[in-house]
């Protein structure tokens, strides 16, 4: 049971359990998508059964959003003044690996219809676009991201403005500043459940939110538990047991083994973005390739194998030649003016 702080966390730059957590939530997703998206691929079988459970990686990813933010805009010493500074920060990290993404699904879809003119599939209109790169797709009725993960970077996008908002009057040093802004983030959760935004995943993020704000001193063991069994429990209210169950999970694993590592949780954790982003693309494009080709069981796996390992290596890739240069360059924006912000 969490009753104190484990020091070994303050002394890091970063939390090293989080790379493993980060490359576990990527793969999950991505052989979810690699099983289920194909049409009567594995049906009937007990792999589809349980693949299903590999989405619940989108929640790890919150848990751990929820947590690294917060922990950036303490050590940034985070006021509403450096607002445009963080947000440009964010935007470099994640908006040109995003637009790459965006842009070779494109190519995708002209070289398959290119290929396949019998069933082509829709081109994103130049309206599409341009609410994809706004991350506005949720907000007009009608739209559709063209790829299927994109809603969930809508929602970190969402998170980043509510959190650069909210958070210093999380961390005040008023008691009362802070129980009104646990009731601002909870009533929020409440007032719109369309899953496509953020403020019904409020609860999840909090879950690392709360965690961050202790874990460096800035409220009590006390307030930290009744905080976050209320989180869980809101959690559980809006997305039932399972999200909360792996919500609560990823925290307590967090904590217990902060300072695991591995080279291989570090290999899947770098990654994790570009997986992310590009499995739909090119893992799902072999797999359908393939779906008319292969009708056994072993030979439909051997399929989702292939798939997977296509997916590593076009996401490592993409890592090398677009995440990592803007990764530096995001890396460069300290929130700090004097003092180089601390990688998380």
């Amino acid at each position: 049971m969490l009753t104190k702080l484990n020091p070994a966390i303050l002394k890091l730059q970063y939390i090293p359990v989080i790379n493993s957590l980060r490359g576990l939530a990527s793969v999950t997703v991505c052989l979810f998508h690699l099983i289920c998206l194909p049409l009567n691929f594995l049906q009937h079988t007990f792999i589809f059964e349980i693949a299903p459970y590999g989405r619940f990686g989108v929640q790890i990813f919150f848990v751990i959003t929820g947590i690294v933010i917060p922990i950036a805009l303490i050590k940034g010493r985070y006021t509403y003044r450096l607002f445009g500074r963080f947000m440009r920060k964010r935007v470099l990290r994640i908006e040109p690996p995003y637009l790459f993404a965006i842009l070779t699904g494109i190519i995708f879809i002209l070289l398959r219809n290119y290929f396949l003119a019998k069933t082509p599939y829709p081109i994103p209109t130049i309206k599409s676009l341009l609410l994809h790169i706004g991350y506005l797709i949720p907000f007009l009725k009608g739209q559709k991201w063209f790829i299927i993960v994109f809603w969930t970077m809508a929602v970190e996008f969402q998170y980043y403005l509510l959190i650069s908002l909210l958070f210093p009057l999380l961390i005040a040093r008023k008691f009362v500043v802070r129980i009104l802004s646990y009731c601002i983030v909870f009533a929020l959760a409440l007032s719109y459940r369309n899953t496509e935004f953020a403020l019904v995943w409020l609860p999840v993020f909090m879950i690392g939110v709360i965690y961050a704000s202790f874990i460096y001193k800035k409220i009590n063991l006390s307030e930290f538990w009744t905080v976050l069994i209320v989180s869980i429990g809101f959690s559980f209210f809006l997305h039932g047991f399972i999200i909360s169950f792996i919500s609560a999970g990823t925290l307590a694993i967090i904590h217990y083994f902060s300072t695991y590592e591995s080279k291989t949780g570090n290999f899947f954790g770098r990654i994790s973005y570009s997986l992310y982003l590009v499995h739909t693309v090119f893992g799902t494009a072999v797999t359908n390739l393939f779906v008319p080709y292969v009708s056994g069981f072993f030979a439909k796996v051997l399929v989702v194998v292939l798939s997977f390992v296509v997916s590593l290596v076009t996401a490592y890739v993409f890592y090398l030649i677009i995440e990592k240069p803007f990764q530096k360059i995001a890396s460069k924006i300290s929130l700090r003016r004097k003092t180089a912000e601390q990688k998380i």
